[in-house]
């Protein structure tokens, strides 16, 4: 499965916690008729040091990108402002496919780790996008990791993720599951109150 995910080209949402500051602007040009003053002030340092005679509105395309990157990067606000987009578009995703507060849900990841195991965890959802990425994508490795969502729907989410111990990435699916009343195992229901994970388990409830 990992394979067919790698594949594809365009992910549903990308979620990352080290993204590079220039996925996180806009264009220099852009930028640049935000704070003007900044930039203007950026290029006169870099003539002096370099004895170059560049201006901001007419700076090499090769130089655009250090410039961006020496005044934003440390920009902790751009960072918060992202983290926040991804929460709140994986927040409507979640929505919108009936992921609702108290569904349990089974986290599979395949291979997992330097020697290719595959794992599996249980979580309850809380209701929010931020415990969901906790519980399930962040799972692998809290601090530093790339998750690339390719499929969701009212059943599971499929995605790949990728961390400092997987550096070639995970499969990873996100199954909306049930717990049986009769044995308590996990099982994935064919409708959201499907309460056995077998015809024996509902018998043997009926009996009690």
């Amino acid at each position: 499965m990992l394979n067919r995910l790698q594949a594809k080209k365009n992910p549903l949402l990308v979620i990352e916690t080290d993204p590079d500051i220039l996925d996180l602007l806009a264009p220099y040009d852009e930028e640049r008729e935000c704070n003007p003053d900044m930039f203007d002030e950026w290029v006169e340092n870099f003539n002096a040091r370099h004895e170059t005679q560049h201006t901001a509105a007419q700076l090499p395309a090769e130089l655009q990108e250090n410039c961006l990157r020496e005044l934003y990067g440390d920009d902790y606000d751009r960072y918060q402002w992202h983290w926040s987009d991804i929460k709140e578009c994986l927040q409507q995703m979640l929505d919108e496919n009936g992921y609702e507060r108290g569904d349990l849900f089974v986290v599979e990841a395949s291979p997992c780790g330097w020697h290719g195991r595959s794992g599996e965890r249980t979580f309850k959802y809380d209701g929010s996008s931020e415990q969901f990425i906790r519980e399930s994508f962040a799972s692998l490795d809290s601090r530093t990791f790339h998750a690339r969502l390719w499929n969701i729907d009212r059943k599971e989410i499929k995605a790949t993720v990728s961390c400092h111990d997987i550096p070639t990435g995970a499969a990873m699916e996100v199954i909306k599951v049930n717990r049986c009343e009769t044995c308590d195992e996990v099982f994935v229901p064919k409708h959201k109150h499907h309460r056995f994970c077998t015809s024996r388990c509902r018998r043997q409830n009926a009996r009690l």
